[in-house]
């Protein structure tokens, strides 16, 4: 069965990184630049050079509370699954990450095995990140491959759609806020987003997408507008 694509909230979120080599330090990486605050990062190897690195980067940034990236240098065990809601089976020992992604089963944890993904119930997707713009793609994992090949292929695609995409994010709060009516305010973000604003943004027609803004927004807004269109044209 296709997996069901889900975008989660990692600042409260308890993580286990079980492995930290190569593909662990990419993983931890990643769950960094997405906000995770709580990680507990275990292999009986000592840390390389650039996880040491990782690690006290994100310890002075992580919050003053009893929490934050930690490396303890062991092997993973069922016990360490207590009060975990993501799990990270990227061991190099293929029989431990199949045995800990098993018990994240039957315990109901959130669960991505490295080397055998049908073991586990999440599959992490290539991604991209630009701004608040994230694309996300996945072959089910049937081929990670082809994932990381098409991620590179799309990442200059979604580089044009950045500006368009803040200036949705800049306009909705607005729009929320001066047009009580959920009907019209649904017409109003369709008619923006089926307008030419993406073109002459990424042409950088600040003219143009002005007047285009004073045709589609109510008047309310059009005082705006200048501040909506900053460092976007």
């Amino acid at each position: 069965m296709p997996h069901y694509p889900l975008f989660l909230d990692l600042a409260n979120c308890r993580c286990l990184l079980a492995g930290a080599g190569d593909v662990g330090y990419r993983k931890l990486n990643t769950l960094i630049t997405y906000g995770a605050k709580d990680v507990l990062v275990l292999d009986p190897a000592p840390p390389s050079t650039a996880l040491q690195e990782l690690l006290l980067t994100a310890q002075k940034t992580s919050l003053e509370k009893n929490e934050g990236i930690r490396f303890e240098q062991r092997p993973a065990c069922i016990d360490d699954l207590k009060n975990k809601d993501l799990v990270f089976a990227a061991t190099g020992n293929s029989m431990l990450n199949t045995h800990l992604a098993q018990a994240c089963r039957e315990k109901h944890i959130l669960c991505n095995c490295i080397d055998a993904p049908e073991e586990g119930n999440v599959i992490i997707p290539a991604s991209i990140q630009k701004e608040n713009l994230v694309l996300t793609l996945s072959t089910g994992g049937s081929s990670p491959a082809l994932a990381k090949k098409w991620r590179q292929e799309l990442e200059e695609w979604t580089a044009k759609k950045v500006p368009v995409s803040i200036f949705m994010r800049r306009l909705r709060p607005l729009v929320l806020h001066m047009v009580p009516e959920h009907t019209e305010r649904t017409k109003l973000f369709r008619a923006v987003a089926h307008s030419q604003l993406e073109h002459l943004l990424t042409q950088k027609d600040a003219i143009q997408a002005s007047l285009l803004l004073q045709e589609l927004l109510p008047r309310a807004l059009h005082a705006s507008i200048e501040e909506l269109l900053h460092d976007l044209v």
